[in-house]
């Protein structure tokens, strides 16, 4: 059970996390290790909101990232009130972007999992893998290669 999917979590069996952060590096730190997962639990979480609400416990759950991501880029025909949490100025600086932040959180020692958001834009939500027509935005080799670190 999850009581409240990203933050605020009172008595969930797994842990989750939304986290638009940008810079892979930066998710390289807050998910590296025990240590990191400790600060992320005890303090505040991204975007200032706690993950656990004072009356939950830290029982060792999985933590997941179920929600990151979200950089904008709009191929082609743009959508005029397009937005994503960050911006990519071309193809290759969105593939980089996001083979740094997959790279990131593949780093982490103790994330159980994590789902990209989104998979597709979304009316003005232009931050998906894929255009709102279904289309890869770059090569589907080099986006299968940023979520999967590998070809």
């Amino acid at each position: 059970m999850i009581s409240n999917d990203g933050w605020e979590q009172q008595n969930s069996d797994i842990l989750t996390v939304h986290d638009y952060e940008g810079d892979g590096a930066v998710l390289a730190r807050t998910y590296a290790d025990a240590a990191a997962r400790a600060r992320l639990l005890s303090g505040m979480g991204p975007a200032g909101r706690r993950i656990l609400l004072d009356v939950a416990a830290d029982r060792s759950q999985p933590v997941m990232l179920t929600e990151f991501g979200g950089i904008a880029f709009q191929p082609g025909e743009r959508c005029a009130d397009g937005w994503g949490y960050t911006a990519a100025t071309d193809a290759e600086n969105w593939i980089a972007r996001i083979t740094a932040l997959y790279d990131g959180i593949r780093a982490s020692t103790y994330l159980a999992g994590s789902c990209y958001t989104q998979l597709t834009d979304t009316m003005q939500e232009t931050n998906g893998l894929l255009t709102a027509e279904r289309e890869p935005k770059a090569p589907i080799e080099q986006i299968r290669k940023a979520v999967r670190g590998r070809s």
